[in-house]
């Protein structure tokens, strides 16, 4: 039998979607994984990870900087990539039965700047999508377990 939802270990996959990607996990106050991929290799290294994370036992996010296309970004740039990205981490969510968060950029880098990934060493030098990545998942964690973001940011 499952434990009930805010028993479960949270496990986040923290997504800055593009051309060039930065993914993250996060879990138990680490990120235990991270990379920086081609857009194409994203969704089978985040199926792989979800199969080691069971849902009954593991509160598990798929959080994805949102991408907006508006009047003055619609001319500027295509990024295809990171729209597709973001459709295909969706379905993956619902399929796999997770939940499916979006951050805003200007949210996460509020939150967490580089000064605070530094201090937390989340931060990884010279790669910024991976830091974007790591800015999703600390800024989705400030939101669905404010305790422990607080305990591992000294607040």
């Amino acid at each position: 039998m499952s434990s009930s939802l805010s028993e479960r270990e949270l496990v986040i996959i923290g997504v800055d979607p593009g051309k060039e990607t930065g993914v993250v996990l996060y879990r138990k106050n680490k990120l235990r994984e991270k990379a920086s991929l081609p857009a194409a290799e994203v969704t089978p290294w985040v199926l792989h990870r979800l199969d080691d994370y069971d849902p009954a036992y593991f509160r598990i996010i798929i959080a994805v900087e949102r991408y907006n296309i508006g009047p003055h970004t619609v001319k500027k740039t295509r990024q295809l990539d990171a729209l597709d990205l973001m459709s295909q981490l969706k379905l993956t969510a619902c399929h796999r039965h997770v939940k499916f968060r979006t951050v805003n950029q200007a949210d996460s880098k509020k939150l967490a700047g580089d000064r605070r990934l530094k201090d937390i060493g989340w931060f990884t030098i010279g790669h910024g999508h991976i830091n974007d990545g790591a800015r999703v998942a600390l800024t989705t964690l400030a939101r669905e377990d404010a305790t422990v973001f607080a305990d591992l940011v000294g607040l």
